[in-house]
């Protein structure tokens, strides 16, 4: 899980972090961002995605964003996309993480 996670920040692949509660997003956001300490997430940052944005989730960029599970929905099925364009979806409800990092950590 973490490892997952850890791996891919620092190959700068796009993550998405998705949960029905919006602090428990802006927690686990904040929290990703600073496993990478001493280093700094310099992509694209969004603890919580509005649904107005939803379009940039699409994006073709690294990106570390929060997704509420309701928003989610328009987005289509979740585990069907998992992966497919080097994105990594934690889901925090589930608890488990849908996608792979682009290459394992030596």
């Amino acid at each position: 899980g973490v490892t997952e996670l850890l791996a891919a920040l620092l190959l700068e692949q796009r993550v998405l972090v998705l949960s029905s509660r919006p602090t428990r997003l802006a927690d686990a956001t904040h929290a990703a961002a600073s496993l990478l300490h001493p280093l700094q997430w310099q992509h694209v940052f969004v603890p919580l995605l509005p649904a107005s944005h939803l379009a940039v989730a699409s994006a073709p960029f690294p990106y570390l964003m929060g997704l509420t599970s309701a928003t989610a929905a328009a987005l289509g099925p979740i585990e069907e996309e998992a992966g497919q364009f080097g994105e990594l979806r934690l889901l925090l409800d589930e608890g488990h993480i849908l996608g792979e990092p682009i290459c394992a950590l030596p």
